[in-house]
């Protein structure tokens, strides 16, 4: 019972869920019986789960911590420490980097942090607004970002440098979110709009109107749908294009 205030998350094996219960903090259950499997008193949002799924990331205010899941009794350990509250936070694949976004003046950049050595890589600026949103790609090659700038920003991790801004947008952008295979990226945002690019050429291949400010946005994991949660309380459903269609529909178009 209780309140929750963000969205579940499951660990990439399906036998973990986290919820956040705004009174409580987060509480973890097996899948399906629910039975407890912890709890984290303070934590800012709901944790990352690491591809590996044996462990989780999560944000303390100006901390950032893992637990193991697998071990019993196991302790929360601090592998970040930050001059300022974290208020985003996204994992790469391995689990190894986590890029955070940190309150008041700093929070236009992004902080790329190596989980294992506890200690900075690098600070990426570039947005000239607050970011709201963080994704990695699939294969861990980029990051995308979205700030109430309007723009999508993109960066490439091997170079750890601004590929390039992605426009369209019309207002503050709050989510962002990679297909499963990496070959498409998703952001939506206040103007109610969610923007779809392909990644091989960064190019705008379509766009859904909700009619409503959105504050996420999600592929499901066969990437045949993209989901939308809405400021107005609804949940929005597209069937969102493969790369297959988008290029026959180019082909076909060329035809005519």
């Amino acid at each position: 019972g209780g309140a929750f205030n963000s969205y579940p998350s499951f660990s990439p094996d399906g036998t973990v869920l986290a919820v956040d219960d705004w009174r409580n903090g987060i509480q973890l259950f097996a899948v399906p019986s629910l039975a407890p499997r912890g709890h984290l008193a303070s934590p800012a949002f709901v944790p990352i789960f690491p591809r590996d799924g044996r462990s989780m990331l999560y944000a303390e205010d100006t901390r950032l911590m893992r637990r193991d899941l697998f071990v019993s009794n196991a302790t929360n350990v601090n592998v970040g420490q930050f001059a300022r509250p974290v208020t985003r936070l996204a994992v790469s694949p391995d689990g190894q980097t986590a890029a955070c976004c940190t309150g008041e003046d700093d929070s236009r950049s992004i902080h790329l942090w190596d989980v294992f050595n506890n200690r900075a890589l690098i600070t990426l600026p570039g947005h000239a607004a607050s970011i709201y949103g963080l994704a990695f790609s699939p294969d861990g090659r980029w990051l995308a970002s979205t700030s109430s700038d309007t723009k999508v920003g993109i960066w490439n991790l091997r170079e750890r440098t601004l590929h390039q801004f992605l426009p369209g947008h019309s207002g503050v952008l709050l989510s962002t979110t990679f297909s499963v295979d990496g070959r498409r990226l998703a952001a939506a945002g206040e103007d109610g709009v969610v923007r779809l690019w392909e990644t091989a050429t960064w190019q705008e291949v379509a766009a859904f109107q909700a009619h409503a400010s959105l504050n996420a946005v999600a592929f499901s994991p066969d990437g045949h749908w993209l989901a939308a949660a809405a400021q107005d309380g609804t949940i929005r459903l597209w069937h969102a294009p493969t790369i297959a269609q988008i290029e026959n529909e180019a082909k076909l178009a060329k035809n005519r």
